[in-house]
């Protein structure tokens, strides 16, 4: 509500299934799933903003590291030799099951996971570059600044558990976070 006050067009675009006390207050609540999609619609609001010259605050939510864990092919470039269960996606059952009970997955089927959920993040950071590209094709970026923060960490074996959040442990807290604002933060 400060940003709207403030002039600011507010935008919330992304993941369905948020509660609705999280998007109270934007001016715009768009809810595609998929990542490009996501991305699409941030350009589009981008594009209104700049027609009506006013700056934009967005929060773009996605979920594409999330479940079921089935990255485009195209970012699945690890283990392309792998023929176990688990060959391109993992789907929420079959999660559940290796997730609380790891000895029901093999060292070889945890490390395929992994580069599932690598090959997600991969696809984002594909999405992300492509869409500051296009941003800045357009002339949309002049006062653009992006933070790209993480929800939760994930275990990955730490304490023998797998892939699971919301421990108290380093591994559920930690985060990444990203600053894109060039020419003001130094890297």
């Amino acid at each position: 509500a400060s940003f709207a006050r403030a002039g600011y067009r507010t935008v919330r675009i992304g993941t369905p299934h948020l509660p609705s006390f999280l998007v109270e207050g934007f001016d715009i609540v768009e809810r595609p799933h998929d990542v490009e999609p996501c991305f699409d619609r941030l350009v589009a609001n981008f594009r209104a903003a700049h027609d009506a010259n006013a700056p934009v605050f967005a929060w773009v939510h996605l979920n594409g590291v999330h479940f079921p864990y089935d990255p485009p092919r195209v970012h699945q470039r690890w283990e392309q030799d792998y023929v176990g269960r688990f060959k391109h996606a993992v789907t929420r059952p079959e999660f559940d099951k290796i997730a609380v009970y790891p000895d029901r997955s093999t060292p070889r089927e945890r490390a395929h996971i992994v580069s599932l959920i690598d090959a997600g993040y991969r696809h984002i950071d594909t999405a992300l570059r492509t869409t500051i590209e296009r941003l800045a094709t357009e002339k949309l970026v002049d006062d653009l600044i992006v933070v790209v923060l993480g929800d939760h960490g994930t275990h990955f074996g730490e304490q023998n558990l797998w892939f699971v959040f919301g421990t108290p442990n380093l591994a559920s807290l930690r985060v990444p976070v990203v600053i894109y604002a060039p020419g003001r933060v130094r890297p």
